[in-house]
């Protein structure tokens, strides 16, 4: 039979016999099973290109409405080898209850398998299940249906189950997508083309039907992962969500414009700077910074004018940390470099910026880190705030305790430095160099470091060295306390840390809460009492210690492409 033959015996045989037929007629639908769909699926299958899925699938979730040739359709051409899920409506009209056109239906697929060739191959028929949904809202939908699908994906994988949306009404369409999108299975609808519309029925050919195949729209545009590089940011995670970017923008750029592939760039740039900078590494962060600020802006993807989408070289992005801006200086290795070579370029960094001077036995301490307590403060605030996530975001109370116990000590010494620069301690036999200055005050334990510093407002004569109550120019006493949190007292900060290094302790919630506090604490005391009479180079020092916010980042770096989060 040719398609001329077939749509006109299917408007003789078909629509003007059964237009008076109740909907749940026997006859009508097995007349439809035995003369008219095989014709329908052989003509759609000469078309080009294909209209039907070449695959079969294990499970097919279907909405059942009033139009049940779509539906026959589709498992004819799904061919379902385990098992259907109808999902119905509580009524179909005024003595029809969902539950009973659901077992109407039930045996109409029975009788599909049973007559249908393709499917009669089949091994067995499948297991039909049929829903009746309480309610059309989606959210109901989605709650009701959940957990029968999530548990088709369990038994069949993801990739093994379909469902199919053409026969339900708008509310549960929109609710069965959500959950297609939430299972992230596939989702199918019968169409048919623009043309084969007979007027006189209102109603398609079905020799004109094709699959249609919904992309998710999370796996699509990589939404989820977009969600979750946030979330990684939010936690300070940079290098797992610049890794989690660069797998989307390999995966979806198909789907995306030159702007926004750049736009993406752009940003695992950025990410890169603040992994950086949370490793540490300022003057690494700052370099790519630099590279980063030259480049062109990207276009962006909502840019219609020509002239707007020219890229604009060194237009300004966002603030990088404080730290990353004024420690250029920072040690830094070239990861090209071998462990060797990197390990010694890193020591002599760190020689220079403890002594002022790169070469060994040399030293200039106006340039000590010690003195410049403005870069001191600047790294100090940094410290702290990492210190924070460290226990916050991180749970990682070890490392907290480590790094707050580092910073306090270098903070302690930054003081004797002081001390010496204002002539109020003096060395027994007196100090002939710089670089025994510094030998002597590096080489004091905490122990010695504590006590000078608590007598620090008063006069004292030790074997080795003298405090002066006040120098000759009248400095005001500088204040030193002895700090407390929790009951932890800073003199035993130091001890614990030694011992976390050399053993496998496990350090509590509490204590490296304690020993944040303490740091903290010194930092107050510093900034307010001692970083005034060190050697100052800047006027003001701007203490930004965080990255910026998901939102700002993402709209500096031209990514414009994704759906604003939802205000509560």
């Amino acid at each position: 039979m040719d398609q001329t033959e077939y749509r006109n015996d299917l408007k003789i045989h078909y629509w003007e016999k059964y237009k008076k037929t109740p909907i749940d007629s026997p006859e009508r639908w097995q007349d439809y099973i035995e003369k008219f769909l095989p014709h329908e699926l052989a003509l759609a299958c000469t078309r080009e290109p294909p209209r039907l899925p070449s695959t079969s699938r294990e499970a097919l979730i279907m909405l059942a409405g009033h139009s049940l040739e779509p539906l026959l359709q589709s498992v004819c051409a799904w061919k379902p080898t385990k098992k259907i899920l109808l999902l119905l409506n509580d009524f179909y009209g005024t003595n029809l209850r969902g539950g009973d056109w659901g077992s109407f239906v039930a045996d109409l697929i029975i009788q599909l398998f049973e007559k249908n060739p393709k499917l009669k191959a089949l091994a067995k028929t499948p297991e039909i299940v049929c829903t009746v949904l309480k309610s059309h809202k989606p959210e109901e939908v989605f709650r009701q249906v959940r957990k029968e699908v999530i548990d088709l994906v369990k038994d069949y994988t993801h990739k093994q189950v379909v469902l199919d949306i053409t026969g339900g009404k708008k509310s549960m369409v929109a609710g069965a997508y959500l959950l297609g999108a939430y299972a992230d299975i596939d989702i199918s609808y019968v169409d048919f083309d623009d043309d084969a519309y007979e007027p006189e029925f209102n109603r398609p050919y079905g020799d004109a039907c094709y699959i249609q195949i919904l992309e998710n729209p999370y796996k699509l545009f990589g939404l989820r992962e977009w969600q979750q590089a946030e979330r990684l940011y939010e936690q300070y995670a940079f290098r797992n969500a610049r890794e989690l970017v660069e797998n989307l923008r390999r995966n979806t750029e198909q789907f995306f414009t030159d702007g926004e592939k750049q736009a993406a760039e752009k940003l695992m740039e950025a990410l890169k700077i603040y992994e950086l900078w949370e490793n540490a590494d300022y003057t690494g962060a700052l370099k790519d910074y630099v590279v980063s600020q030259s480049k062109p802006t990207p276009i962006k993807a909502s840019a219609t004018n020509q002239n707007n989408n020219a890229p604009k070289p060194n237009q300004p992005q966002f603030v990088m940390p404080t730290a990353v801006q004024e420690l250029s200086d920072w040690p830094h290795a070239e990861k090209e470099k071998s462990a060797g070579d990197a390990g010694a370029q890193l020591l002599r960094q760190i020689t220079k910026l403890q002594t002022g001077r790169e070469q060994q036995g040399q030293v200039d301490l106006p340039k000590s880190l010690y003195l410049t307590t403005d870069n001191l403060l600047i790294y100090a605030r940094d410290e702290l705030a990492k210190i924070y996530r460290l226990i916050k975001r991180n749970e990682d109370y070890r490392s907290a305790l480590l790094r707050a116990a580092s910073l306090h000590e270098v903070l302690c010494r930054s003081r004797l430095f002081i001390l010496k620069r204002l002539r109020r301690i003096t060395k027994n036999p007196p100090l002939r160099s710089e670089q025994d200055v510094f030998n002597f005050f590096t080489r004091l334990g905490m122990w010695q470091t504590n006590t000078i510093l608590k007598s620090v407002n008063a006069s004292l004569q030790e074997k080795s060295y003298t405090l002066n109550r006040s120098d000759p120019a009248g400095t005001p006493p500088l204040i030193i306390e002895e700090w407390i949190a929790d009951g932890f007292k800073m003199a035993d900060l130091p001890d614990l840390r030694n011992n976390a290094i050399h053993f496998c302790l496990s350090v509590t919630k509490k204590l490296a809460q304690a020993a944040f506090r303490i740091a903290k604490m010194n930092f107050d005391n510093f900034r307010d009492f001692w970083a005034e009479h060190g050697v100052q180079t800047k006027t003001a020092i701007a203490f930004d210690v965080s990255a910026v916010s998901w939102e700002t980042l993402c709209r500096e770096c031209g990514i414009d492409f994704l759906p604003p989060a939802r205000k509560s």
